[in-house]
């Protein structure tokens, strides 16, 4: 497998530095005074090790998939909107976080090149919502029409159980940090369904490229999507 690119916050994927992201860059982590909301409720930060098992869960709960960079500060206010708006809805959905700077691969495997992207996933397969940051309007959207959309159409295919509760996201374990560690991903995930059989192998191997790749094939879900670039109206 090729080496993969090493992304770090102020670059972009592409190798360009970012002067204006090197300005928003905070040293305090999640949860910390001064840092980005932490994880906890029905928000999960996911990693390389449970990417899979939380693409497993998407058959039966949908998830809201946050590709974001959790030192650059431009990105809290979404990232709270999204986690308030989701813990609201007691397990419906779950928004799951991941840190395109420490795991540059499932960026690429996203084909993103920069923080933040928003994508839903639903029964394995991915849909684009955003890329960028979104304005006021637009992250209202998400919250106010988007969000009820996806919990609609994951309903419609069979996709309607509960997302696991990770923690009080306010609660102190010291540093602050809630709880939403990624084992919300793994709850349900045991047992692999025939279908996400080849991407598993293939996400187990590094290959995120290629597991992505693979549970794109044959999407039943046609686009809930802002722009590519915010998700325009919810067809």
């Amino acid at each position: 497998m090729a080496q993969q690119q090493e992304f770090h916050p102020g670059l972009s994927l592409a190798g360009a530095v970012d002067l204006e992201s090197l300005k928003h860059q905070v040293k305090a982590e999640p949860g910390q005074a001064g840092g980005a909301p932490a994880a906890g409720g029905y928000v999960i930060d996911t990693t390389e090790n449970t990417f899979q098992a939380m693409v497993q869960t998407s058959a039966t709960f949908p998830i809201l998939l946050l590709l974001w960079i959790p030192t650059d500060d431009r990105l809290f206010p979404m990232a709270r909107t999204l986690g308030d708006a989701v813990n609201k809805l007691k397990g419906q959905i779950q928004l799951s976080r991941i840190d395109i700077a420490s795991y540059p691969s499932i960026a690429q495997a996203f084909q993103v090149q920069g923080a933040p992207a928003l994508f839903a996933l639903i029964g394995g397969r991915p849909m684009p919502i955003l890329q960028g940051l979104p304005g006021d309007d637009e992250l209202k959207q998400i919250v106010d029409q988007v969000i009820p959309k996806l919990i609609s159409v994951a309903a419609q295919s069979g996709v309607n159980g509960t997302a696991p509760y990770s923690g009080d996201p306010d609660s102190a374990d010291g540093d602050g940090a809630g709880t939403g560690d990624g084992a919300g991903a793994a709850a349900g995930a045991d047992v692999v369904p025939p279908e996400h059989q080849e991407a598993h192998q293939l996400a187990a191997q590094g290959d995120y490229a290629g597991a992505v790749q693979m549970i794109r094939k044959d999407n039943p879900f046609p686009g809930v999507c802002l722009r590519a670039g915010v998700a325009g109206e919810p067809q």
